[in-house]
């Protein structure tokens, strides 16, 4: 019983927020972008069933995972996601490394390329995850 109570409380307070963000958006001359909107529920208990959350122009989307300013957020807070998808990109571009080397490009060059191209895909916002990664994913 106390979960149902929870999930009623929970469900006007989104809908109550979510109202109150679309009146400032119309005040403000402003509409919500459904395409490009997301909602993400972040939550311990297995099964919440919401209602999605509409606007005049569309629904919003129930999505488990979304990239944030270059950041990969799941529904677990966990950066599994953003690991892997940060070392599929690193890996593509130490291939084209590789071909560079095999062509012959001076090894300053390659410094270059490595610093300039790979390290950043590898460090951009590391200080937000790294620490929270495990060995396995180090």
């Amino acid at each position: 019983m106390q979960i149902n109570t929870s999930k009623t409380k929970e469900m006007s307070n989104i809908s109550s927020y979510f109202t109150s963000v679309l009146t400032w958006t119309a005040n403000n001359d402003m509409q919500i972008n459904t395409s490009k909107t997301k909602e993400m529920i972040i939550s311990s208990l297995d099964s919440i069933n919401l209602s999605p959350l509409s606007t005049s122009s569309g629904t919003v989307e129930c999505v488990a995972t979304f990239k944030l300013l270059g950041i990969h957020i799941d529904i677990n807070l966990s950066w599994s996601v953003h690991i892997n998808r940060i070392t599929s990109k690193a890996s593509k571009r130490l291939y084209f490394l590789k071909q560079l080397k095999r062509a012959g490009v001076p090894q300053n060059r390659l410094l270059h390329f490595y610093t300039a191209v790979i390290r950043p895909v590898r460090e951009y916002s590391a200080p937000v995850w790294h620490h929270l990664i495990n060995s396995t994913q180090a």
